[in-house]
């Protein structure tokens, strides 16, 4: 039912509530012969205690009105009264189901009861609260939102119905018309209205009296309603309502139902029922082109068609297309799951919704990390030359290397591509990381790399978004295979073209800066990274808010570079960022989450610093804790946190144990990781020193000469090298061997990990 203001009515469900009995039809006519005899008016004056206004809306068992409540306290309700001859047995038992449905919930998104009762004709009533809103679809129009805020908006749907869903309540009607919006306090709210067609899940019956709904009779809105609901199942659970949400999304999206109305209004029932079943609707990035009123739409949205059609066609239209799944064992497992999702994709996380495929979740969650080697790269060299690969895994180092040879060939053939192909191209970069390649050598994706950095360099791609993006995406690549020098070049190419591109590109420029921030960080280039990450910080805060996602990122980024100062106030503010981002994940995304394990992780790092070990070891348990259990031990993230601890026990004297946490790191980098790893490199030099320690010089030895070896091949990292060289030559003085110079290339021999 509609709580609208008087000036936006909408209509009720057109589709039946289930079959009136013979008296109840004698009865309706009746009503009609009363209200033009002057019996019960069509519209009273006064129901109760309750002074009737105006009529806001009518349903097809009751009429609600604007009425003013005078005493106890004065406001003004939505007042839900049955219509005249319509109070049989059970027309009378859905409304009190209604009532009771809502009388149920506390909720800030769902309409409050206030009050019910009876007229003097016996006819019951209910007051509730009155939301002079708009239906969300045409507020989120009028409004011109854009599609963060519908995203914003929309999860305060979700919210609210599963909140309906602990009350045991299913809302079955979900629809624009029966989510109210508003203003409140400046900013879209929504109120959820009408439960009219509620059904209880539990034996915990919303009212004493019994209705029945005929097996077949379809119940709710034939354009928002699942396919379960469609075929009249009395089978129908939460993921009825999650259906409806998706189908909800789907229209904020795009501005249109998945299913033209127009259509299934010209159709029987039955054709109806069997589109609603057995039809996949299109995707919301293909309607919006069928529109005849498309560019309304992306107007409507703050934006232009083209880039509307590019955002849906991303990742973004996965989400409602999982939620309007036929099979609903294959949707979203609750609201709230929904709402995460859509939170996933504000803040570039891995979606629910993407495809089941190991190469997908990788690609998202390593995004952060060493990217794609070869059996990702494989897939680039598969796409740029126009072939999709079906077998990453069983595909040959020589097919690989004729297939990158292809791809060469058809770069240098073809002057300019597509935007959608430049995407592709961006996405697939981005790859999974060292975990998925299994150690497979990176000469094959620098190839890629080189090759796509010169056809940017020479102008083969013009569009100036485009090109910004893909210098973006190969900085954040470079950087993952430790190519900091060409990621540093990357992501100064892309700030330079977004500060020449014109429109307002402060989101874009922050986050190329954040890019370029970490290359510099482990460059060792710490001052200017400070001043380019603090930078991106205003301007983040200034776009986005104090407390979101995109803040967290960057001031972990500070905290880590801050924390390599060794004392004084950089080291006070490195700790005050870590405990900021430690708290903004905590609040934004739960306790348990792959963002949360790595602020504990960072807050460790600098209580190191600050010498509070015993709280590090703490923050860095934690952190192991939520990430074993949520991606297991073979990552790297794992590893590096297995090192840190290491550390952590070493500086409290505590070798034995670092040495096994160190064990624990190094097995899963020779697992994940190419052999000569700089990774590895670390953890056998934290080996190496707690086994020192214990006194095991010939096992010390082993593993800091393949520390050494290791480390010779990163000339930024000679500062590591020399401190692994200081320990190796104590434990040759115990052992009575002669010591290794500094410019001399140790021996090696596999250190046991």
């Amino acid at each position: 039912m509609d709580l609208a203001n008087p000036n936006n009515p909408i209509e009720l469900p057109p589709v039946s509530h289930g079959a009136l009995a013979p008296d109840d039809s004698a009865r309706a006519v009746q009503a009609t012969e009363m209200a033009a005899d002057g019996g019960i008016a069509a519209s009273p004056k006064q129901v109760g205690h309750y002074y009737i206004l105006e009529k806001l809306g009518e349903g097809g068992m009751g009429t609600v009105y604007l009425a003013e409540q005078r005493f106890p306290v004065k406001r003004t309700v939505a007042l839900k009264l049955i219509k005249p001859g319509f109070d049989t047995k059970d027309v009378i038992a859905r409304f009190e189901a209604e009532r009771q449905a809502l009388a149920r919930m506390d909720h800030p998104h769902i309409t409050k009861v206030f009050d019910v009762g009876s007229d003097e004709f016996g006819r019951p009533y209910f007051a509730m609260e009155y939301v002079p809103g708009l239906p969300l679809t045409k507020f989120a129009d009028d409004n011109k939102l854009t599609i963060r805020q519908r995203l914003e908006l929309f999860q305060q749907v979700c919210d609210a119905i599963a909140h309906a869903h602990t009350k045991a309540i299913i809302h079955r009607d979900i629809k624009a018309s029966n989510v109210m919006a508003y203003m409140a306090d400046g900013k879209p709210a929504v109120k959820v209205i009408d439960f009219g067609v509620a059904k209880a899940l539990t034996g915990d019956k919303l009212t004493d009296r019994t209705f029945f709904t005929q097996r077949g009779v379809v119940v709710g809105t034939y354009d928002s309603m699942s396919p379960e609901q469609a075929d009249g199942s009395a089978d129908i659970d939460t993921r009825t309502d999650g259906y409806s949400l998706g189908v909800l999304l789907y229209e904020l999206l795009c501005g249109a139902k998945p299913f033209d109305t127009d259509t299934l209004q010209k159709v029987a029932d039955d054709e109806v029922r069997r589109i609603i079943r057995e039809v996949e609707p299109p995707r919301p990035s293909t309607r919006l082109s069928s529109l005849t009123e498309s560019r309304t739409a992306a107007a409507s949205r703050q934006t232009q068609i083209d880039a509307l059609a590019r955002q849906l066609r991303r990742e973004l239209e996965w989400i409602p297309l999982k939620a309007m799944r036929k099979d609903r064992s294959r949707r979203y497992a609750s609201p709230l799951q929904l709402s995460e999702d859509i939170g996933n994709y504000l803040s570039g996380k891995p979606l629910i919704a993407g495809p089941e495929s190991r190469v997908y979740q990788a690609r998202k969650f390593m995004r952060r990390h060493a990217p794609a080697i070869a059996a990702i790269a494989t897939i680039v060299v598969l796409l740029l030359a126009g072939v999709v690969a079906t077998s990453i895994e069983a595909m040959s180092a020589r097919k690989a290397e004729y297939q990158a040879t292809q791809a060469k060939q058809a770069a240098e053939e073809n002057e300019e591509r597509s935007a959608t192909e430049a995407q592709l191209i961006k996405d697939m970069l981005r790859g999974a990381g060292p975990a998925v390649a299994q150690g497979r050598d990176t000469s094959l994706l620098r190839d890629i790399l080189d090759a796509t950095r010169t056809r940017l360099d020479r102008g083969s791609v013009t569009q100036s978004a485009v090109k910004a993006d893909l210098y973006e995406t190969l900085g954040g690549v470079y950087a993952g295979i430790g190519q900091y020098e060409s990621a540093e070049a990357g992501f100064r190419a892309a700030l330079r073209i977004r500060g020449e591109m014109p429109g307002n590109q402060e989101a874009a420029i922050a986050s190329a800066q954040y890019g370029l921030a970490g290359v510099l960080h482990r460059e060792r280039k710490q001052d200017e990274s400070q001043a380019i990450l603090r930078q991106a910080l205003m301007t983040q805060r200034k776009l986005f808010g104090e407390e979101t996602l995109q803040v967290a990122d960057t001031l972990q980024e500070l905290a880590d570079v801050l924390k390599l100062y060794r004392t004084g106030p950089t080291v006070a503010e490195a700790d005050a960022c870590a405990r900021e981002v430690l708290a903004i994940r905590q609040r934004l995304l739960g306790p348990e989450n792959l963002s949360v394990a790595t602020a504990l992780s960072t807050l460790a790092l600098v209580l190191q610093k600050e010498n509070q070990l015993p709280t590090a070891e703490q923050s860095q348990r934690q952190a192991l804790a939520i990430l074993r259990k949520i991606s297991g031990d073979d990552n790297p993230d794992t590893a590096s946190l297995y090192g840190n601890l290491a550390v952590t026990l070493n500086m409290q004297g505590r070798f034995a144990e670092a040495a096994a946490e160190a064990r624990k790191a190094l097995a899963i980098q020779r697992k994940i990781f190419p052999e000569g790893h700089r990774d590895t490199a670390w953890s056998l030099y934290e080996l190496g020193g707690a086994l020192f320690q214990q006194g095991k010089y010939d096992e010390a030895e082993a593993s800091l000469r393949e520390c050494t070896v290791i480390y010779e091949k990163f000339p930024g990292d000679e500062t590591y090298r020399q401190r692994a060289i200081a320990v190796l030559n104590m434990a040759l003085d115990r052992e009575g061997k002669p010591e290794v110079s500094a410019t001399t290339r140790p021996q090696t021999q596999p250190a046991t990990g």
